[in-house]
């Protein structure tokens, strides 16, 4: 990825990554809805430059200046990297796990249904102008944490 990607700076990091039936699955795995909010932190005019080429190459130049300075910037390399993937024959896809009903940890809201999940990823989408068919490269999972009333026993 040196060339597609600036190799100083923050890497990209996931929260997993698995593979299932030759498709490799790089996960990313939020709790806040504030952890989607986030913006380039490249300084470099050379990095800046070529976040903006790889962005080119998986939206399109009309929209990848957009992409670069856009509060969905987190998405965008996301996708920008699954597109680096899928041109070198890696067969790749985005899993965003979100939780629903987690804690409240450092005064960060928990989320307390699916629908604002769904609505955030949906503002983004449109933020960025997602394509329906790069979308197709983006699975999101929703897991309620909440903990019953009664602990859970497992059958005799």
């Amino acid at each position: 990825m040196g060339k597609y990607w600036p190799q100083t700076g923050n890497s990209h990091n996931w929260d997993g990554i698995f593979i299932h039936n030759g498709i490799w699955y790089f996960v990313e795995a939020k709790a806040h809805l504030e952890e989607a909010n986030q913006k380039c932190s490249a300084k470099s005019e050379k990095s800046i430059e070529t976040i903006i080429n790889a962005f080119q190459d998986t939206c399109g130049e009309s929209l990848a200046e957009e992409w670069q300075k856009s509060n969905c910037y987190q998405l965008a390399n996301r996708l920008a990297f699954i597109n680096f993937c899928n041109k070198v024959g890696i067969d790749a896809k985005l899993l965003y796990i979100n939780f629903v009903n987690g804690y409240d940890v450092n005064g960060k809201k928990n989320v307390d249904n699916f629908e604002k999940w769904k609505r955030k990823w949906q503002e983004e989408y449109n933020n960025l102008q997602i394509s329906e068919e790069l979308k197709k490269s983006i699975y999101n999972v929703y897991i309620d944490c909440h903990m019953p009333q009664e602990p859970y026993k497992l059958p005799k």
